[in-house]
């Protein structure tokens, strides 16, 4: 699955050396989902509100027991002290409650995340206008939000604002402009529009080489959407190429063991599954899946798309039972994430016929695809022939129609 969670921490201006001393141990919110160089603008001993310190970490330390949850504090705190002084820091609470939202995308909290950032566009747009780029970074966490909720529509156009306001106000070759570009190549790529998935993904990665010290993990990002075009197109040994690459800059900057890893670890074992070599789709996808059940816990959509693809191998290589069991876990986590509306969830149901029909079992298969059917006719812009089923690239494998 193609996947972008490249999310910006939007700078924090003008504030109090107490403030800042609070929030400076917060600059790792935005590295939950950018692991990008966070520039946090704070006022300066000798009063000069000019002043820039600029932090950068890679989210190395972030996936250790309780950090994630004294972040979430943290943040809960610093919106509670605002919210009890109307006015007094309206600004800031705007940007506290995206950076809270950040928590909550990070950790699969989606319906605790998306007012947040909703409530936090409108205070910003009042504070700063429509067009300043702080706006944009909280939009562009409100579009990668409803891209996994499946508002692919809504994504794009949100996308689409972002782009111009960063392009207009950073200019058309920035970083941050490549990050809405790599994004909004996701989203083509869920509703697919592959050709114009290639071309922003082709524009970003263009962008990103010129700035390569600050881009390297959007580069990462980059190269995995281009190397999941590359698959479909069955130009496999060019799309390992572009996926290896990917996990080497991953590793690099994060270290192996972290959910941005994982990502490129499931990715590659898809594509080995396809190619047929077994061996080395399980070694990835394992590794994937201890990751990811270490560091995002039992119910975190991320997990069960490790859990579909190691029953899409154990159901390539005739382990049928198995694979049933493990689609029913990644089914049960995505109707929960998701409240069963979502294309994930049909998507899981989709996979499940195909095994249910491999056991004959041709009355609960019907059923499941009807449910996946009627899940889809809520998102227009998916057609039910176009829907990728993972299970269904499976040499051999039955159609659940």
């Amino acid at each position: 699955m193609l996947a972008n969670r490249y999310l910006k921490l939007i700078p924090l201006k003008d504030l109090s050396s107490g403030r800042y001393r609070i929030l400076k141990n917060l600059v790792s919110i935005g590295v939950l989902a950018s692991f990008l160089t966070a520039s946090l603008l704070a006022r300066a001993p000798n009063g000069d509100t000019g002043a820039t310190q600029t932090v950068t970490e890679h989210g190395r330390n972030l996936w250790v027991p309780g950090r994630l949850a004294q972040i979430e504090e943290e943040c809960r705190q610093t919106i509670l002290d605002l919210e009890r002084r109307p006015g007094a820091g309206d600004l800031l609470l705007g940007k506290m409650l995206n950076n809270l939202g950040l928590v909550y995308l990070e950790t699969g909290k989606y319906q605790l995340a998306e007012p947040l950032f909703r409530k936090a566009i409108v205070i910003l747009e009042t504070n700063l206008g429509r067009n300043h780029p702080a706006i944009a970074s909280s939009l562009s966490n409100l579009a990668v939000l409803c891209r996994k909720q499946g508002k692919y529509l809504e994504a794009r156009r949100i996308l689409e604002r972002v782009i111009a306001i960063r392009s207009k106000t950073l200019g058309p070759d920035h970083y941050d402009v490549a990050k809405g570009l790599n994004t909004l190549a996701a989203v083509s790529h869920d509703i697919r529009d592959f050709s114009g998935s290639e071309r922003f993904s082709r524009r970003a990665l263009a962008i990103l080489e010129n700035t390569i010290d600050k881009g390297q993990i959007e580069t990462a990002s980059c190269l995995n959407n281009l190397a999941q075009l590359l698959a479909r197109r069955k130009l496999y040994d060019e799309a390992e190429t572009l996926h290896l690459r990917a996990l080497a800059i991953k590793e690099q900057l994060l270290g192996r063991n972290h959910p941005q890893v994982a990502r490129s670890l499931n990715n590659l074992a898809g594509l080995y599954r396809v190619k047929g070599e077994y061996l080395q789709a399980r070694a990835f996808c394992q590794r994937a899946l201890e990751i990811r059940e270490k560091l995002l816990g039992p119910d975190h959509p991320e997990l069960a798309e490790s859990l579909t693809e190691l029953a899409n191998l154990e159901f390539a290589e005739g382990h049928y039972p198995r694979a049933k069991e493990l689609l029913q876990q990644g089914l049960a986590i995505r109707e929960k994430a998701f409240s069963g509306e979502h294309p994930d969830v049909a998507r899981s149901l989709m996979n499940y016929a195909v095994v249910l029909r491999k056991n004959n079992e041709k009355v609960a298969a019907k059923e499941m695809e009807d449910r996946a059917k009627e899940i889809l006719s809520a998102f227009p812009s998916l057609r039910w022939g176009e829907l990728t089923i993972d299970i269904k690239e499976v040499k051999g494998s039955k159609s659940p129609h």
